[in-house]
Order: structure tokens, then C-alpha cells, then sequence
């Protein structure tokens, strides 16, 4: 009956977010949990909210924790707290925020049975104060090649070329309404610069070679523009997933030959039972950075580095330590000549991920990251 929740609702929720459709598995929590609101177990709130949570809808992530935490703060875990706290910063309730933060210290003090640190959490604050009145100093514009799905990871090529991945021309889209057993597979796409208007100009599909019917996306080139590296779904004949049931993440690289991108081959260091992707080399080619929660993390995902020998073979991945990475996630690392440029939520921020720098020193290694500030970082 429409009154109840649907037990074959719920496993058609449960099922999508073991898979990560975090989308789809938030809009079948829902249902679920408007049907019945008298029956709403906290299980299934606290899945709806990581949903949301995990696809950035940081209103409805907000309403599932509230509920949460107006049934028991106490037994919130110190995970779904630091989550709640972000959902608040994503709605602009900071100083609520603040007090989440504090919660979750605690929770944390009990949890590693190690003393908090107070002048930290007066330091966190004293800088996120920081950053809410720091001014801005850049202007950030919407560019009009963006759609209506997503559209990311942008990379230089050739010099006034941009490749990024995007989900927009999934066939689907355009043949039928969308149905829950359908995933938009991203594919990467490339754009001439137009120096003028500051626009990307023509987007098209970037190699027949590299795009597969699986996803591809964050892509880097090395300085002479004859070698790729992407990130890919780990299939091999079909998609492979772990013994949890998780298809995991993997870097390939591919060479460029007589004008044709080679077949991809996937690098050493990647594994079946954790991921590796969002590949960025430094300038001169001869490192090349990546995320992973391979075993040595400290957190749920990190950046790690390798070097790139001349013969192609690569170094150990090392952790890059904890100035850049958290117990929380780093993603998608960006070099220059002499920074690092990430998102974390991890550090201190204006809520979800925020974009952060930090320069590398010979003998200190990776300084302390730095918020990027308003308005390339918002709520």
C-alpha cells in the first residue's frame, strides 16, 4: 500500500547506494520515508542523508542529519556529525556549524581516547572568521559551455585547448526518459579557447580510442603532449567490482602515436580493492599526482605522488602528509611551478569541498594548506 514504505523500495535504495548512485538512492529514500513518516527508522534517515549528502545536495542532506540529531545527538557517530556541520556551512549556518564542530571533537576525544586539542579548535575558528571576511580578489564567471549535467575536471591541451569530462551527450538522454537502471557515462570532451570572450568554443567527443562505455574523466598531458593520463572505471571484459560489491577507480595512460591515441594500459600502482584517480602532472612531467584510498592513507581519500622515470616505470606512491591530507577527502590536485592547488573538506572551510594551495618547500616539504577564499570558495 502507498501508506508503507516499500520493502522492495528500500532494497532498490539500498542496492543503488551500495553502487554509489547516490542521486538515484536519495530520491527512493525519500519516497520511502515520506510514506510513512511515523515508521522512519534512523538507519534509513541516515542513509538518505549520506545520499544527498554525497551528491552535494547540501539542503536535503541538512533535513535528513537534523532529523537525525533532533532524535539523538547523542548517538550521532562523530562521522555524521562532521557530515551535519558541513550540511550547515552548505546552508549558511555557521555559527551552528561552530558548535556541530565542538560536538564532533568530543565525540572524536571519546572515540581515539586522546585529549582534544582547545587551542586547534580556537585556531579553526580564529581562521575560518578569516576567510567568512576575507575580500574578494577574483572574479569568477559561469562559462556558457557548462550544461545542465556535469561538466569537470578541465585540463590544458596544446596550448589553447581545454579537454574536461562531461555526461551531456549520454544517448539516453536523448532517446527515452530516464529510468532508474540508467547511469549518464562520462566521456571526455575537448574546446578551442576563444582568447576574447574568455569562452570554450565547439566541444567534441576528445578520441574514439580513449572514450569508452564506461566513464573516463581527469585527464593530464605530459609537457611534449604525447602521453595521457585519465581516470576509468576498473573493468576488464566487464565491469569488476570488489568483494563489497564497489566498482573501484583506475588510472591509465596512453601514448600518441601518428596522430592516434594508443590502446590505454592501466599503471602498476593501482589495485582491486581501493581506487586511484584524478591523475595531475607537475610541469616538467617528471612527477605525476594522484588520489587514492590505497593502504597508507589517512583519511578517506589522498594525495599521493610518484615519480615518472624516463623509461615510463614509476617510483613508490608516497602519501603527501598531513599539511595536505586529512581524515576527511582530497581530491582533484592541480599543479603549478611551485603550488599545489586541491579540494578538501577536510581543513578548515566554507562548507563541502573547498579549493586550497600550498607550496612545496625542499626542506619542509608541503606547507600548511591555505583556503583559496571567497568567491572561488562558497557555501
Amino acid at each position: 500500500s502507498s501508506a508503507s514504505a516499500p520493502p522492495m523500495l528500500v532494497r532498490k535504495a539500498n542496492s543503488y547506494f551500495d553502487r554509489m548512485w547516490y542521486a538515484e538512492a536519495a530520491e527512493l529514500y525519500e519516497q520511502a520515508l515520506l510514506r510513512n513518516p511515523e515508521k522512519q527508522s534512523s538507519d534509513m534517515i541516515e542513509k538518505a542523508a549520506d545520499a544527498h549528502y554525497f551528491n552535494s545536495n547540501m539542503s536535503r542532506a541538512y533535513y535528513w542529519y537534523n532529523k537525525l540529531y533532533e532524535a539523538g545527538k547523542d548517538e550521532m557517530t562523530a562521522a555524521n556529525l562532521f557530515k551535519y556541520a558541513h550540511t550547515l556551512k552548505g546552508t549558511g549556518k555557521y555559527g551552528r556549524a561552530r558548535r556541530l564542530l565542538r560536538l564532533y571533537d568530543k565525540k572524536m576525544e571519546k572515540e581515539l581516547s586522546a585529549p582534544r586539542d582547545l587551542q586547534m579548535e580556537e585556531e579553526r575558528e580564529v581562521a575560518l572568521d578569516n576567510i567568512l571576511k576575507s575580500e574578494e580578489t577574483f572574479g569568477v564567471k559561469n562559462l556558457e559551455i557548462n550544461s545542465r549535467y556535469s561538466d569537470f575536471g578541465p585540463m590544458y591541451y596544446q596550448g589553447d585547448k581545454i579537454v574536461f569530462a562531461s555526461s551531456v551527450d549520454s544517448a539516453f538522454f536523448k532517446t527515452r526518459r530516464y529510468k532508474w537502471n540508467d547511469q549518464p557515462y562520462l566521456d571526455l570532451y575537448v574546446a578551442r579557447m576563444n582568447e576574447e570572450s574568455d569562452e570554450l568554443r565547439s566541444a567534441v567527443k576528445f578520441s574514439k580510442e580513449i572514450n569508452t562505455k564506461y566513464h573516463e574523466a581527469a585527464v593530464t598531458f605530459s609537457p611534449d603532449q604525447q602521453t595521457m593520463y585519465f581516470t576509468r572505471n576498473n573493468y576488464g571484459k566487464k565491469l569488476k567490482r570488489d568483494k563489497h560489491g564497489i566498482n573501484h577507480l583506475k588510472i591509465y595512460r596512453s601514448q600518441k602515436i601518428g596522430g592516434t591515441w594508443t590502446e590505454a594500459e592501466e599503471l602498476p600502482f593501482n589495485g582491486e580493492d581501493y581506487s586511484a584517480g584524478h591523475p595531475a602532472l607537475s610541469p616538467d612531467g617528471s612527477q605525476l599526482y594522484f588520489v587514492s584510498d590505497m593502504p597508507g592513507s589517512l583519511g578517506d581519500t589522498d594525495i599521493f605522488v610518484v615519480d615518472v622515470h624516463e623509461d615510463g616505470s614509476f617510483s613508490h606512491p608516497r602519501n603527501l602528509g598531513p599539511n595536505v591530507n586529512t581524515e576527511h577527502k582530497e581530491m582533484f590536485p592541480f599543479l603549478t611551478e611551485n603550488k599545489l592547488y586541491f579540494s578538501s573538506n577536510g581543513h578548515i572551510g566554507l562548507g563541502g569541498l573547498d579549493i586550497y594551495e600550498t607550496v612545496f618547500d625542499p626542506k619542509e616539504g608541503y606547507l600548511p594548506a591555505q583556503n583559496a577564499g571567497k568567491p572561488i570558495n562558497s557555501k
